[in-house]
């Protein structure tokens, strides 16, 4: 999912929804549009690109990718929302298989402070899961 956030798209404080088109652009040529999603994050940032200060805006981000003649309407559609939906699909698919399985949910336990040497970062070996506590 590609956000908004100033600093991800133009590596500064101030970006518009045509540095937002061509960091899109560029992903595209990197992975594929088969792997693209929007998701403007704006509940996340405190600053937003000129020209795509909400959701409201999200046509003019599409019309700006069409006007460059580097996309057509369906990969735009992808990018939109398909991609998302059938990454979603194919998530339904694992659960499915796995309740067939008898696989039950697993959920894990975060501690809420930092470790002992002050580092957030999860200690993958450390996890509990909430049936062990």
């Amino acid at each position: 999912m590609v956000t908004f956030y100033n600093y991800f798209v133009k590596c500064g404080s101030q970006a518009t929804v045509s540095d937002v088109a061509e960091h899109i652009y560029y992903i595209r040529n990197l992975i594929g549009v088969d792997h693209i999603g929007v998701g403007g994050d704006f509940d996340g940032i405190n600053k937003t690109p000129r020209g795509l200060e909400d959701v409201s805006k999200y046509p003019e981000l599409f019309a700006e990718l069409l006007r460059s003649g580097q996309w057509n309407v369906y990969d735009l559609k992808k990018v939109a929302g398909l991609n998302l939906l059938r990454v979603l699909q194919k998530v339904e698919k694992v659960r499915d298989d796995m309740r067939t399985a008898g696989m039950t949910p697993s959920e894990e336990y975060l501690q809420d402070s930092p470790d002992a040497t002050g580092s957030c970062a999860l200690d993958i070996n450390s996890v509990q899961t909430v049936m062990e506590i």
